[in-house]
């Protein structure tokens, strides 16, 4: 029970790296007037894509490969993917946000 409660713990802490930046990345990502819109929309379109699709992906390359970690692979070229979105991203530190 401690190992589980551990890696809970750490599991959550990792996720509060993303959750508390997120929603400043999307907000900062959008034009005033259409903020609210393109942060809900590519938000949920995004969750919908990836997590509606996890447990299918999941299982067509479990069969597919035939080893239980390829869904970590599917998970590591998915980072990626995020890491070169983030890294092309424009940095709006100091600019006015109310354009």
């Amino acid at each position: 029970f401690v190992l589980i409660l551990i890696l809970q713990v750490v599991l959550g802490a990792m996720l509060t790296l993303n959750d508390g930046t997120l929603p400043s990345f999307l907000a900062e990502s959008f034009l005033t007037r259409m903020r609210y819109s393109g942060f809900a929309v590519s938000f949920n379109v995004s969750n919908a894509l990836f997590g509606g699709t996890a447990p299918f992906m999941a299982t067509l390359l479990i069969s597919a490969l035939g080893t239980p970690l390829a869904p970590a692979w599917y998970l590591v070229v998915a980072a990626l993917g995020s890491l070169i979105a983030v890294a092309v991203s424009k940095e709006t530190a100091g600019r006015l946000l109310t354009h």
